[in-house]
């Protein structure tokens, strides 16, 4: 199913890409032609549509066509700083040079994007097992009490009235909850076309508590790393900004880099510009910038932000996943006690009344 849908998207996985790079990267150092070590590569790959993207790849190089031009018709396949860094490798004749750089950059964004869907599928699971035991209680147990509460005609107390309300919701009139929800989604992925609606959005998001740090902190992380691994590779400081600015899909971020890329066209620093965008950009990391800049040590500076940023991301991570985790317990605690309360609340009186 997943190859499938791989297939019909037009996209790989990002554990593929990496395979892909390293594979290469392997088979160039160590001596292979390079259409030799595409094909060799072709029919070492596990996805059948990977491989015939790969072997039809080794075709066209080996028919005198560059690689890189061949790369920018699978878009969805190779991403735009990719191919970048294959045109500068093939300039400079640094290919298997620029393939391990490659590698070794896609492999650290794996690291990264596994640490934190690995760090957040607990929480998702212990929400999603939430939902089920309520939606059960809700739809299962509740009317087996609505029945009897019937039965004795007594006037129910107010929570009471509640739960029974939204128990014959969820068992009578689920899909308008569905198709409201759905609704929903629908205005705001249509809203969301809208540039300046969008900016204010991607805004409220860095404005979050906890996960608006976090975000900001995996945006800075991507920058840098992105930016650096360009910058080494021999991308002029224009047209890397340029790559970068696509990467990043928060139209703030967006924003300053286009911005940034306006005013180091003129001649001004980077650290001078971003000083100014302490929202975004912390001290020191504007610091250390500045430092790069003046030492002609950018790319290894840049590398080292990202770096730094990226335990701070797993920090985060595990700071967050562990106040998250009780308060879901919490939440579930309060949840079915309510649920349990207002249920027991009629039977308190019908037992008074059968007493008396």
């Amino acid at each position: 199913m997943l190859k499938f849908l791989t297939k019909l998207s037009g996209r790989i996985t990002s554990g593929q890409l990496v395979y892909f790079t390293r594979q290469l990267s392997i088979m160039l150092r160590a001596g292979l032609p390079l259409v030799r070590a595409l094909h060799t590569l072709a029919n070492q790959m596990a996805d059948p549509y990977f491989s015939s993207i790969v072997r039809s790849i080794a075709l066209q190089v080996e028919q005198g066509e560059k690689l890189s031009e061949v790369m920018q018709r699978y878009p969805k396949i190779f991403p735009d700083y990719y191919v970048n860094m294959i045109k500068v490798a093939e300039v400079g004749g640094i290919l298997d040079d620029i393939f391990q750089r490659l590698a070794v950059f896609l492999e650290k964004q794996e690291r990264t994007n596994k640490k934190v869907f690995s760090a957040l599928i607990y929480p998702a699971f212990i929400l999603l097992v939430a939902f089920l035991i309520v939606f059960i209680i809700m739809t299962v147990v509740v009317p087996t009490f609505m029945k009897m509460f019937k039965e004795y005609d007594q006037a129910l107390p107010l929570p009471t009235k509640f739960l029974l309300g939204v128990s014959d919701f969820l068992r009578s009139k689920w899909w308008i909850g569905l198709l409201f929800i759905l609704s929903l989604w629908t205005v705001y992925r249509f809203l969301l076309r809208f540039p300046r609606i969008k900016y204010k959005v991607d805004m409220i998001k860095l404005r979050i508590p906890l996960i608006g740090n976090l975000l900001k902190r995996f945006y800075i992380s991507r920058f840098s790393q992105t930016l650096g691994t360009l910058l080494l590779s021999g991308v002029p400081v224009i047209d890397a900004l340029e790559v970068v600015r696509g990467t990043v899909n928060n139209d703030v971020f967006k924003s300053i880099i286009q911005r940034l890329i306006f005013v180091v066209s003129e001649g001004e620093d980077l650290s001078s510009y971003l000083k100014a965008q302490s929202f975004i950009f912390p001290p020191l990391v504007v610091e250390m910038i500045s430092i790069g800049e003046e030492t002609g040590s950018l790319p290894e500076m840049l590398s080292k932000i990202a770096e730094i940023y990226d335990e701070e991301i797993d920090l985060m991570v595990s700071s967050f996943t562990s106040i998250l985790e009780p308060f879901l317990i919490v939440s579930m605690g309060l949840i079915v006690g309510f649920i349990v309360i207002s249920m027991f609340l009629p039977l308190f009186t019908l037992t008074q009344a059968m007493s008396q």
